[in-house]
C-alpha cells in the first residue's frame, strides 16, 4: 500500500503544466525491498511496465527501464520514456498499469486520473467546461496494509552506573594442581662391601643332540621309512615299502546340458574322474591346505561359432573373485598357479556371446576342470 501510494503522488506531480504542453509520459516511484524487508540499496534492477485494457490480458503499451536503486532502496521512472503512448486512447477503455521487478510480478493497479490528463491534447477543447454538483461521497476505503518496518534508529546514550552489589559467597576450592617435576637425583653412595659367595646352582638340562654324520647313500624308493637310533652300532636302515598316494587333486567334467549364454554362471561338472583327498564336491574345489595349486580348465560350447569367456574364481567361500580370466573362439583353455589358504574354493565360470546357446557338449569331455597341489 505503501508503494501505491508513492506511485499516486508521482503521477499527480506529473500533471504540473499538462495545458500548456502535454507529455506522453508520467512518473513512477518506488522503494524496492527483499523478501525479509530489507532494503535493495543501490542495486541494479530491470523494471518491465505493462499498460493493459480492462481485460488484464491485452497490452496497449510495453516498456522497459534498467535502473539503480539508492541508499534507501528507491527508483524513479518516467513511464513513456521507452516508448511511445500517444497510440493510446483514453477515453476507449479503462487501463490498468501492471509492475514487472526482475521478472517477479509486483502488482496490478488500475490507471486513475495522471495519465487521462494526456487526452486533453485531442479532446477537441482546452477550455475547463462548467463545475459540475458535488457528487456523493464515497464510502471509506478499507484500511491499508501495515507499512514496512522503519529502520532502526540510533542507540540510546549508556545510562548511570548502578550501585555496587554485596560481596558474594567464597567459591569452593579449586581443585589440586598437578605434581610439581621431579627433582635432581641425588649424589651417588659409598660402595659397599662384596658379599659372600651363593650357593652352586643346580645343573642345567642335557644340551640337543649334535648332527648325524653323513651317512650311505640308499635307494629311493616309494614311502620310505626311517628305523633305529642312528648310532655306530644302530645305523639307520631306509626301505621302501607300500601305502596310500600323497597326492592331492581332483578332476571332473561336464555330462549335463547347462545353457551358459551371454550372462557370467558357474560352469556344472557333473562326473568326477579322480578326487585324492575328497575335497571336489558341488562343482567346486576346497584347499585342504595352504599352499600352491595348479588349475586348468577347458569349456567347450556345442552351438558354434561363437566365443566363449572363462574365468578362474577363487577364494573364502561366498566371497570368491576373479583370478584368471581368457577369451576364445570355439573352445576356451585357461590354465594358471594360484597360491590358496586352506578352506579357499575355486570355481570355473564362463559367458557366451549368444543367449540362446547350449552349453557343453552332453556326455563328453570336452569340458572338464582339474587341479593338483604342488
Amino acid at each position: 500500500m505503501k508503494k501505491l501510494s508513492l506511485v499516486l503522488l508521482a503521477i499527480l506531480f506529473a500533471v504540473t503544466g499538462v495545458l500548456a504542453q502535454t507529455p506522453n509520459e508520467f512518473k513512477y516511484q518506488a522503494v524496492l525491498r527483499n523478501a525479509d524487508g530489507t532494503i535493495m540499496a543501490e542495486e541494479s534492477v530491470t523494471v518491465n511496465i505493462s499498460i493493459l485494457q480492462s481485460d488484464l490480458v491485452t497490452s496497449v503499451f510495453d516498456e522497459a527501464h534498467t535502473v539503480t536503486t539508492t541508499a534507501q532502496g528507491l527508483i524513479n521512472l518516467n513511464i513513456g520514456s521507452q516508448g511511445d503512448m500517444s497510440p493510446i486512447d483514453w477515453s476507449a477503455n479503462t487501463y490498468f498499469i501492471e509492475i514487472t521487478v526482475n521478472g517477479t510480478l509486483m502488482g496490478t493497479s488500475q490507471l486513475l486520473s495522471v495519465p487521462y490528463a494526456l487526452y486533453a491534447e485531442t479532446s477537441g477543447s482546452s477550455i475547463p467546461g462548467p463545475q459540475g454538483e458535488q457528487g456523493i461521497q464515497g464510502e471509506t476505503g478499507a484500511d491499508g496494509a501495515q507499512g514496512v518496518q522503519g529502520a532502526t534508529g540510533p542507540a540510546g546514550s549508556d545510562g548511570d552506573d548502578g550501585a555496587t552489589g554485596a560481596t558474594g559467597a567464597a567459591g569452593a576450592t579449586g581443585a589440586t594442581g598437578p605434581a610439581g617435576a621431579t627433582g635432581p637425583a641425588g649424589a651417588t653412595g659409598a660402595t659397599g662391601a662384596t658379599g659372600a659367595t651363593g650357593a652352586t646352582g643346580a645343573t642345567g638340562p642335557t644340551g640337543a643332540d649334535g648332527v648325524d654324520g653323513v651317512g650311505g647313500v640308499t635307494q629311493a624308493g616309494t614311502n620310505v621309512t626311517v628305523t633305529g637310533a642312528g648310532t655306530g652300532g644302530d645305523p639307520y636302515i631306509v626301505s621302501a615299502t607300500s601305502g596310500g598316494s600323497s597326492f592331492v587333486g581332483a578332476r571332473a567334467y561336464n555330462t549335463v546340458a547347462q545353457d551358459i549364454d551371454i550372462a557370467l554362471e558357474q560352469v556344472e561338472f557333473g562326473t568326477e574322474h579322480f578326487d585324492e583327498g575328497n575335497n571336489f564336491a558341488n562343482d567346486e574345489f576346497t584347499a585342504p591346505t595352504t599352499g600352491y595349486y595348479r588349475v586348468s580348465a577347458n569349456v567347450e560350447m556345442d552351438y558354434a561359432p561363437g566365443s566363449i569367456f572363462v574365468a578362474i574364481y577363487a577364494g573364502p567361500s561366498g566371497s570368491t573373485t576373479k583370478r584368471a580370466e581368457r577369451f576364445n573362439d570355439g573352445s576356451t583353455f585357461i590354465s594358471d598357479i594360484l597360491y590358496l589358504d586352506a578352506g579357499d574354493v575355486v570355481q570355473i565360470w564362463a559367458s557366451f556371446e549368444y543367449s540362446a546357446a547350449d552349453a557343453t557338449e552332453v556326455g563328453s569331455t570336452h569340458t572338464w576342470f582339474t587341479i593338483e597341489k604342488l
